[in-house]
């Protein structure tokens, strides 16, 4: 995250090794409806969806710090980069053993059973349609599939999780 890419010439470089793909509007408010977000916690000031989040450029770093200073559910999308990614993931993880609930968005590489296993959260949202993503300015193809892993603090304990399939058609469509 030490690097704006929205800001550099892509000429010669490949949209999949960015980590500033920005979450299309009409995601975001389905995402603020369904989760209840009040912070966005891996954000810097080009790409917050919340007004007092904590920002990235001005000093915060979302590994380092405590989620719980910020009262209310979180939205995190992280960087997709590896090992950016599973820093981000474990710390969501570790925040949700505290009691904090965050709505983390993820790719989706993989369907199977021991994808779901290793994912240590109650409850994934496999998002469809695929999502575009805004990267550079426009709106893009992801190349995956996305799921939101939802650390819902309300849950405290759990054996497998509980997989929900939610289409944001209805959302999608609203933006045009």
């Amino acid at each position: 995250m030490n690097r704006n890419y929205n800001t550099e010439d892509y000429s010669n470089f490949e949209k999949k090794h960015a980590d500033d793909y920005r979450t299309p509007k009409w995601l975001i408010t389905f995402i603020k409806s369904k989760y209840n977000i009040t912070t966005d916690i891996a954000c810097d000031s080009t790409n917050a969806i919340t007004p007092d989040s904590p920002l990235y450029d001005r000093g915060f770093d979302a590994l380092e710090e405590s989620w719980g200073q910020f009262k209310g559910a979180k939205y995190c999308f992280p960087p997709f980069s590896k090992p950016n990614f599973s820093y981000f993931l474990a710390k969501a993880h570790n925040e949700w053993m505290k009691g904090e609930t965050t709505a983390f968005l993820a790719p989706l590489k993989t369907i199977s059973v021991s994808y779901f296993q290793n994912i240590k959260c109650p409850v994934i949202d496999i998002i469809y349609p695929r999502v575009n993503f805004i990267f550079n300015g426009k709106e893009v193809s992801y190349p995956d599939s996305v799921c939101v892993l939802h650390y819902d603090a309300s849950i405290a304990t759990f054996t497998t999780p509980k997989v929900n399939f939610v289409d944001v058609g209805l959302y999608n469509r609203e933006r045009h």
